[in-house]
Formats: structure tokens, C-alpha cells, sequence
């Protein structure tokens, strides 16, 4: 433990936290922030200071980073933990933009330069390690379009449910159809 207790704040550790957080674009990325602690040990904030001068590199090169569909999904995950839950279909999008926003960002810190040095090694190396789940993003894909809407052909009844009613729309159609060409 940090003698005095408020030290961080004395120091003006808490206002850099708060500033860092407010540049957050998504929620997780504020609880890990209000997470952050003051460190002590001379490796961890070396090792802290290389992935901030790798992000800054980054920044500066005006690097387009792909971090538009980042939602907190945490709660919908939570959701399927027990038994007999599920995602909405737009709990299923969020999450499959999420993870395909996951791997792009995988994918863009493997990015090298002309030369092929990696352009953040030490970002990399911490995105090389993060779970990518195709087979579940292909799983998504078959259940909900790109739109975010439940895709007719999500499960054989659900397919036999909506021919049925444009089946009977049509139908219904027809017959109006007929009914106002008779009144006029």
C-alpha cells in the first residue's frame, strides 16, 4: 500500500486518470480506467510506457484505427449465462460487430511498415494474444442479416412462418385487388 492514502490525488494521478477516461470510446475502456492504480513496480511501468510511445507513434501518424463498432456487450453475455437465456437480435448484432471490430484491430496492429517492422510491436504483441471467434461470427451470420434483423432462413420454422405469411399477404392482396376493380 501507497503511504498516504491519497497520494494518487496529491501527486494528480487521479485528474490524468479522469482525463484518459474521458477521451474513452466506449464504456469498458472508462472501467478499466477507473481500474488503473498507481504502479510501483519499475518493470510494469516500463512496460506501460513502451505500449503508450507504440499508441502515440500510432496517433501521430494519423493511422486510421477501426473502433467504430465497439459496444459493451457484457451485459447481453451475462444474459446467455443462464439457462434459458438469450440475445435479442440486436444484442446478437452488437456482438457480432463487436467481434469483427475485435479482429480488425488485430489485424491492424500486425500492420508493417515499407521496411516490414511492425508499426507498434509491443501493441501487437498484446492484440496477437486476444480470442477472435469465426465459427461464431459465422454462427451470427446465419441468424441475423446484415442489417441486424433475425434472417428468414434462421431455423427451418421460423423460414416456414414467413412464407406462410407472404403467402397469405399475397393472397390477401389479390383479393382486395379484386374486390376494389369489382366496386369501381
Amino acid at each position: 500500500m501507497i503511504y498516504p492514502s491519497d497520494f494518487e490525488n496529491k501527486i494528480g494521478f487521479t485528474a490524468i486518470r479522469s482525463l484518459v477516461s474521458d477521451n474513452c470510446i466506449s464504456p469498458l475502456g472508462r472501467r478499466y480506467c477507473a481500474r488503473m492504480s498507481f504502479m510501483t513496480d519499475f518493470e510494469a511501468v516500463r512496460q506501460a510506457l513502451l505500449l503508450a510511445n507504440d499508441m502515440l507513434a500510432l496517433v501521430e501518424s494519423n493511422a486510421s484505427m477501426p473502433t467504430e463498432n465497439l459496444h459493451d456487450v457484457t451485459a447481453s453475455l451475462g444474459s446467455v449465462k443462464v439457462e434459458g437465456g438469450f440475445m435479442s437480435p440486436q444484442e446478437l448484432y452488437r456482438l457480432r460487430t463487436s467481434l469483427l471490430t475485435i479482429a480488425r484491430l488485430k489485424d491492424f496492429f500486425a500492420l508493417t511498415d515499407e521496411e516490414g517492422n511492425l508499426r507498434a510491436p509491443r501493441l501487437a504483441a498484446e492484440f496477437s494474444a486476444m480470442l477472435t471467434f469465426p465459427l461464431l461470427e459465422r454462427h451470427i451470420d446465419t441468424v441475423i442479416n446484415k442489417y441486424g434483423e433475425v434472417s428468414d432462413n434462421a431455423s427451418p420454422q421460423l423460414f416456414d412462418i414467413r412464407r406462410a405469411i407472404a403467402s397469405a399477404s399475397a393472397s390477401l392482396s389479390s383479393v382486395m385487388r379484386r374486390v376494389i376493380d369489382r366496386a369501381v
